[in-house]
């Protein structure tokens, strides 16, 4: 959806998102959540979601899995905060 988007920095999240899709925000270097550099996860996500993004905060409030490269590819990431019961946490996540 947002794959590539050179310029996209801020995204606020202000309702739930169900699920996203396979590479939904990567490659997006500069995008880093909302104005907090945080970005909730509410839904499923699928492979790569997030991978080469700038987030510092995830904060992770679903029972699904972590799926695989996630968010390869973040050099900025500072914190992680897991709510819920996360069965997997698939390889090259973070």
């Amino acid at each position: 959806m947002f794959a590539n988007c050179n310029n996209l920095e801020e995204h606020e999240n202000t309702h739930t998102i169900a699920a996203m899709g396979s590479r939904v925000f990567a490659d997006c270097s500069k995008f880093h959540g909302d104005s907090n550099k945080t970005f909730v996860v509410t839904g499923k996500v699928d492979t790569a979601a997030l991978e080469g993004t700038a987030i510092e905060n995830l904060v992770y409030k679903t029972n699904h899995s972590i799926p695989k490269n996630f968010m390869k590819r973040n050099e900025c990431l500072k914190s992680i905060s897991i709510y819920g019961e996360i069965a997997t946490i698939k390889s090259s996540a973070f």
